[in-house]
């Protein structure tokens, strides 16, 4: 029996390792990409207005995501982002 639970508790040690690193690759990989993803968010607006302003609350969930949200609060959004206030 002890042998069971010592092994329940190692599979369980190693899954939580790596679900952690998956979710720190995953995380590392979202933060190198937020330039890239502004970039497209812009040619976006710039193409298909119409389609981005329907999709507006999804447009600046991912748009906080990618600014620095300390840097739009001292500057604001026109500033940090103005394609999105056209």
């Amino acid at each position: 029996m002890y042998e069971y639970s010592c092994t329940l508790v190692h599979r369980h040690t190693a899954l939580q390792a790596n679900t952690q690193s998956q979710q720190n690759v995953h995380t590392t990989t979202l933060a190198r990409a937020k330039g890239e993803i502004l970039r497209i968010i812009e040619i976006l607006i710039e193409k298909m207005p119409t389609d981005v302003a329907e999709l507006i609350v999804e447009v600046m969930d991912i748009l906080m995501y990618c600014l620095e949200g300390s840097l739009v609060k001292k500057k604001g959004l026109q500033e940090c982002f103005p394609a999105i206030c056209r």
